[in-house]
């Protein structure tokens, strides 16, 4: 939560969920000259003194250009407020479940919650979305615990106990459309088709959203916002390196005219991690189009395109890695895969109480992987190649309506929102075995489902929006078959439904400090690997989930701003699906207790300037019932976690930063075996490590609508060295990143017409009011804009 400064004019009580309560809001967006979407910058006057505001209520923005004043519908209500000389509220009803994710969204979602900014995973250096989310409360992300992982182009995260072996049990979202190659029958993301140039903030929802999404989200959900369409026309450009030489490059141009809106950005990935036989070639594009067809209907379209080729390390024996820890001894294991989506988005405000969103998505997914049965430098020495291409085909439609009911002369009012979901889902399946003397067939499945969901969600609203009641409930109707065409098994065809309630509740005593309690369930059907290799129909059970929690959040209370919250969560017919295996738990019990806090003096004290503090700590313990495992604890997961940072920025663009990471000793499989694995060393504990990393940001002056940022730092400065195991195929020890020097520089313009070009670069005590939970703004200078 560093590195970032949201200026929140605070003009009303505070609300129990971003957008949908009555607020109005003044704000300064945050500053981020990689985002090329970012809006353009307006001019600010001169701020005068005020006495201090009370508490903000803010409102989600649109992405393109604002109609005409003239042009703005005006409520009723608001006519009477002006009339009876009362200060105006605005009433923002949004059917989206996530709102913007900006700062007062955060703080009034009744469950846990983690918005990470652009500007904070450029100063981290982070070169994908698992990295930008390292050290986040709640979070898990692994550097690799699967052989496809140990290429560090996958997604491996998920939150509070659940394995995050490539994202499977989350619920991971591109602007709230499904991105896995298949969300029902093959959640993984082995082919994660996004750059972190495309990524203008990532929100992570950890409890608190299970009746709005589905059908799995006990490993959370994970909304990748893109680079929204900018008002007036922008281009920039990015670079990226680090001492691996590992490079990433991003140009993009997006502008509105009239009523019609563009994006078009490419963003390519070229070089290696610190492995050999790590290279990789990434090309990724997405353009967005808008056309706003009056103030209250907008229609946008979507579309993303992604390539991938890349060498798999893979793991190391203890021998080997005792030798060696950065060499590979797997030279034909590699990766391919592309993806093609886009997604049609209809937003029809009816009326100033009623929002409709309509959302139709369609994928295109083929990735494919190569790995040998086992680690030897000559071919001759390999017993068995074998490669598995796979084929995905995903169509979908979602509506989604929201309606808001007032009862001013109580002060109460509450939000009715129901919404549907179509899915299905066609899959191609194949593998090939090779040896020295042919390449056979040996699988080709056709699989397919549909799923349909609904849920109906109300929230009621008490005490001028101090206190929220969210009550809802999803249905899951899930159908999934399966056809061999090689004829070896019978065709396999199975139905799952399942209710999915979810209720929380969310009351503020004060202005900065609120208390929630919030209780979800998630579901979770087998997947095509489980139908192709289950055992008997006893492993054709679906996976249920119930989770609760609690917990407290500070915004701005004397410079604190953060969340504590307890929480638990018990599974039944736990499904862990590796590669080509399986497993089926009977039932696991985790709780724990996630936390982090952020102060920034200054705004206490003017004369400590621009500093911030943090500290976080994170302690998960579970108990696994069931088989040989009975006692165990979850992998993965080490009982005890913490961070610690530090930032200080310089009135003149200058920024630097210090932070420090603690993982506890962690186990690599369910029997949490003491002693390693002596033939791969697949299996055994995880020792503990820590690492310190160094940072500094410079955003150059440039004469007005030019704008150039630099970061550069050293991660992992004392070289620490710490690994990761996986139990694939390509099984091992994988080494953790070393020391490593980084640098990223950005540079953009802004083609504004001269009234709207912004003063020189000023800066201005007293906007300094951070975000929630772990996002923070810093507009060091007006001229570079808001995001």
């Amino acid at each position: 939560m560093h590195a970032l400064i949201v200026w929140l004019c605070w003009v009303g009580p505070p609300a129990a969920d971003g957008v949908e309560i009555e607020r109005s809001r003044d704000e300064i967006a945050p500053v981020d000259i990689f985002a090329p979407g970012s809006s353009s910058p307006q001019p600010e006057p001169e701020p005068e003194p005020e006495p201090e505001p009370p508490a903000p209520e803010l409102s989600p923005e649109p992405e393109a250009a604002p109609p005409a004043d003239d042009e703005i519908p005006v409520d009723e209500d608001l006519e009477e407020d002006l009339e009876a000389g009362e200060e105006p509220r605005v009433i923002v009803v949004d059917a989206s479940a996530l709102g913007d994710g900006e700062a007062f969204d955060v703080f009034t979602h009744a469950g846990g919650r983690t918005v990470v900014g652009k500007q904070e995973m450029l100063e981290r250096g982070a070169t994908n979305v698992g990295e930008a989310l390292a050290r986040k409360p709640g979070v898990r992300t692994v550097e690799g615990n699967s052989g496809l992982g140990s290429q560090d182009t996958k997604l491996q995260v998920a939150v509070r106990g659940v394995n995050p072996r490539l994202s499977s049990r989350a619920t991971v979202l591109l602007d709230e459309i499904p991105i896995a190659p298949a969300p029902y029958g093959q959640p993984q993301l082995s082919l994660f088709p996004l750059s972190l140039f495309s990524i203008a903030k990532i929100d992570v929802v950890r409890g608190g959203a299970t009746a709005r999404y589905g059908p799995q989200t006990s490993g959370g959900v994970f909304n990748l916002v893109s680079n929204p369409i900018p008002e007036h026309p922008s281009v920039s450009v990015f670079a990226a390196g680090d001492s691996n030489l590992d490079f990433s490059l991003g140009g993009a141009y997006g502008a509105t005219h009239g009523r019609f809106g563009m994006y078009l950005e490419y963003a390519p990935r070229v070089g290696s991690s610190w492995r050999e036989h790590s290279d990789k070639l990434v090309h990724g594009g997405l353009a967005k189009f808008a056309w706003q067809f009056n103030p209250r209907v907008r229609l946008e379209s979507m579309t993303h395109g992604y390539f991938e080729d890349s060498e798999l390390p893979g793991g190391l024996s203890r021998q080997a890695y005792d030798e060696d820890p950065f060499q590979s001894q797997r030279p034909f294991d590699q990766f391919r895969g592309m993806r093609a989506g886009t997604a049609l988005k209809l937003d029809a405000q009816i009326s100033d109480r009623q929002d409709l969103k309509i959302i139709g998505w369609y994928n295109h997914s083929y990735r494919s992987t190569t790995i040998a049965s086992n680690a030897a430098l000559e071919r001759e020495l390999i017993d068995e190649l074998v490669t598995n291409p796979r084929l995905f085909n995903v169509m979908g439609l979602e509506p989604r309506w929201s309606m808001r009911f007032d009862a001013a002369k109580i002060d109460f009012s509450h939000q009715l929102s129901v919404g549907a979901r179509a899915a299905y889902e066609l899959a191609s399946l194949e593998e090939y075995t090779e040896d020295l003397v042919a390449e056979v067939l040996s699988k080709d499945v056709d699989a397919r489902s549909s799923a349909y969901a609904g849920y109906v969600n109300e929230k009621l609203i008490f005490l001028g929006g101090d206190l929220a009641i969210d009550v809802g409930l999803r249905f899951e109707y899930i159908h999934v078959a399966r056809r061999d065409n090689l004829g070896a098994e019978d065709p396999i065809e199975r139905h799952y439904a399942a209710p999915l309630p979810a209720a929380s509740v969310w009351y503020a005593p004060i202005d900065e400090f609120a208390l929630f309690a919030a209780y979800g369930r998630s579901f979770g059907p087998p997947q095509y690997v489980q139908l192709s290799v289950a055992g008997d129909e006893s492993q054709l059970d679906a996976e249920t989930s119930n989770s609760a929690e609690l917990g407290l959040k500070a915004l701005e209370l004397g410079g604190v701003y953060g969340e504590v919250t307890g929480w638990y969560k018990e599974f039944t017919n736990f499904i862990d699906v590796g590669q080509d295996s399986f497993d089926v738990i009977p039932k696991i019990h985790i709780w724990g207790v996630e936390s982090e806090l952020s102060w920034y003096p200054g705004e206490v004290w003017d004369q400590v300037g621009d500093l911030e503090l943090y500290a976080g700590y994170g302690w998960t313990d579970s108990h696994i019932v069931g088989l040989t495992y009975s006692g165990s604890q979850m992998p993965w997961y080490p009982e005890h976690e913490a961070w610690a940072g530090t930032s200080y920025g310089f009135d003149f663009g200058l920024q630097f930063g210090a932070d420090f990471s603690y993982t506890g000793r962690q186990y690599t499989d369910y029997e949490n075996r003491e002693i390693e694995d002596q033939d791969t060393a697949a299996y055994g504990p995880i020792p503990a490590y820590a690492v310190v990393n160094l940072w500094a940001r410079v955003q150059a002056p440039l004469p007005r609508g030019w704008r150039l940022e630099f970061t550069g730092g050293i991660k992992n400065v004392g070289d620490t060295r710490y690994f990761s195991r996986t139990d694939d195929r390509n099984a091992g020890i994988l080494v953790g990143r070393p020391r490593t020097f980084y640098f990223n520089v950005g540079f953009a313009h802004d083609f504004l017409p001269k009234q709207l070009r912004p003063p020189r670069r000023k800066r201005t005590r007293g906007a300094n009011t951070r975000a929630v939970g772990q996002v923070a703004y810093s507009p060091h200078w007006t001229t570079l804009g808001p995001n």
